[in-house]
């Protein structure tokens, strides 16, 4: 699941429990987005 992002981990953990809302609300740099692959 998370292995699938390497280096947007933290994105797409959030994307998978909080379904894309909580991850977009955090203040996570566009380095960590998972749209950077």
């Amino acid at each position: 699941e998370v292995a699938a992002c390497h280096e947007g981990y933290y994105s797409c953990f959030f994307r998978e429990r909080m379904e894309g809302v909580t991850w977009k609300l955090l203040p996570v740099p566009r380095n960590f987005l998972p749209e950077k692959s």
